[in-house]
């Protein structure tokens, strides 16, 4: 495994840290991350589309167990496969939960939703960032969420939350440009 410097960090302009909206960041290496073991997938276009019922993967280093303890976490990468949840019920679910301490928000233009509704699969503490992946035919995986927030991990009714990465194209895109940096991303429709 080789080491990767990171140059440039840019954290969403309107990230907003209480109620995770805008829950994105764009991150460059010195060096590629390509090898034989390691490849790039596209990403989510702006026009690609998701179906509630679609089963799709996480990935993550994160807990196993909704206590968070750090001796569940592994640096052993795991996957758990996840089914998109109606992004209405998933607003209702997190509507009934709002507190003074728990106040974060679910969008239907910005979150994507997955998780099973009887519960037990998800992401976790620790998998923040991570992604989460679907199928854009039998041989092509494509990126289309990044792992946000969640109501513990596997509750039953509470999927995992999820920055809908096709809502920030453009953003992505104006990175680029602005730094002058070719990251070689390939987004597609489906």
């Amino acid at each position: 495994m080789s080491d990767h410097n990171v140059n440039i960090i840019v954290r969403h302009h309107d990230f907003d840290k209480h109620l995770l909206t805008n829950d994105i960041c764009l991150i460059s290496t010195t060096n590629n991350f390509e090898d034989q073991f390691i490849k790039r997938i596209p990403i989510a276009g702006p026009r690609y589309k998701y179906t509630a019922g679609d089963i799709c993967t996480v990935y993550g280093f994160g807990v196993t167990d909704t206590m968070g303890n750090m001796e569940r976490s592994t640096e052993k990468l795991r996957k758990v496969h996840v089914k998109i949840i109606d992004i209405k019920k998933c607003i209702d679910a997190y509507q009934s939960r709002k507190t003074s301490q728990y106040n974060a928000y679910v969008s239907k233009e910005t979150s994507l939703c997955a998780g099973w509704p009887e519960g037990g699969k998800d992401a976790c503490k620790f998998d923040s960032g991570g992604p989460l992946v679907g199928n854009l035919n039998a041989t092509t995986s494509v990126l289309i969420g990044i792992v946000s927030f969640g109501y513990d991990c596997g509750n039953a009714n509470f999927p995992g939350v999820y920055t809908k990465v096709n809502q920030y194209v453009n953003w992505m895109l104006d990175f680029e440009k602005t730094r002058n940096i070719g990251t070689g991303a390939v987004f597609v429709n489906n």
